[in-house]
């Protein structure tokens, strides 16, 4: 018997905490209410972060605890289901 980690039966989205239980929604966390990709966001933050950074701006901590705020709530999310 192999322990196979039980897929998510639901996402929430991080944004508008909108919940789904469609299997493309959990798979690509996808919100149908606010039409977001929680990574691509993520990944938006991050990117928007790091340039930023790169041009010498130096007081940005806030949307760093936003991005991490969110990418908690996913993985919570997905460990909940």
């Amino acid at each position: 018997m192999t322990d196979t980690p039980a897929k998510p039966r639901q996402y929430r989205c991080p944004f508008c905490e909108a919940v789904s239980h469609n299997p493309n929604d959990i798979e690509k966390h996808h919100c149908g209410r606010c039409h977001q990709f929680a990574d691509d966001v993520l990944e938006d933050i991050e990117r928007k972060i790091l340039l930023a950074r790169a041009a010498g701006v130096s007081n940005i901590s806030v949307p760093v605890s936003v991005a991490q705020i969110a990418m908690a709530t996913i993985r919570a999310s997905m460990a909940a289901n």
